[in-house]
């Protein structure tokens, strides 16, 4: 007899049965395929889902494997600023929404596009056009340099940034703007302010998949990582 609750649809990960689709929310399922992304014998499911709660619409992307019958999943990606893929030569390519911490829900800096694919097992970023130049700063002041970073072999501790200088004449009142108008790969000249003087600096940017996280302070609100 047909139930009149239906129950969610689970994968498993970690072992452990997690949620993909709950019946209870209000969720609209995407494009789905079936595509050989970890093996060759076998295709996986891919698939992508918004949620309609809330004004976000938070969109999530999916890939569950089949290996012995029963449904694992291997990767997810999810977030609020909509999304676009597809499937080709056994990688999923997509494109959102690229959003500073400045920039409202309506106007991201631009669009961005990434890829994934099976490198030994495992899902991995392949490719990111978002920018890393691999600082932190309070105001304009670099207080904080990655290692290995683009900017280790550029800037140094105590640099005020004072803007990005594009060959369009792009100007914004956010750095993290500027910059994010950029893509990974190009090179960024940055007017520096040092020991009193006024100098461009060029800064050939790194991909945010190569990133470094650091951890900030409580004040966090006057710092940011770029």
């Amino acid at each position: 007899m047909p139930s009149s609750s239906p129950s969610p649809c689970y994968a498993y990960f970690g072992g452990e049965g997690v949620p993909l689709l709950d019946p209870h929310n209000a969720e609209i399922v995407g494009p789905v395929r079936f595509a050989h992304l970890l093996s060759r014998r076998r295709k996986d499911l891919v698939f992508s889902e918004v949620s309609a709660a809330g004004a976000a619409a938070p969109t999530t992307l999916a890939v569950v494997d089949f290996d012995g019958g029963y449904p694992i999943l291997e990767y997810t990606w999810s977030d609020a600023h909509g999304l676009r893929w597809s499937v080709a030569h056994r990688r999923i390519h997509g494109q959102a929404g690229y959003y500073t911490p400045t920039n409202a829900e309506c106007c991201p800096v631009r669009m961005y596009r990434f890829s994934v694919a099976n490198r030994n097992g495992n899902f991995v970023e392949t490719s990111d056009n978002r920018p890393w130049l691999g600082v932190t700063v309070r105001g304009s002041k670099v207080i904080g340099i990655a290692p290995d970073s683009p900017a280790a072999r550029a800037l140094r501790l105590g640099d005020l940034l004072l803007g990005v200088v594009h060959p369009r004449r792009f100007v914004s009142h956010h750095l993290d703007d500027e910059i994010g108008a950029l893509h990974a790969g190009q090179v960024a000249r940055l007017l520096v302010k040092r020991d009193g003087h006024r100098i461009v600096v060029s800064v050939r940017l790194g991909s945010l998949k190569d990133s470094i996280p650091t951890l900030l302070p409580a004040n966090a609100w006057r710092l940011a990582n770029l």
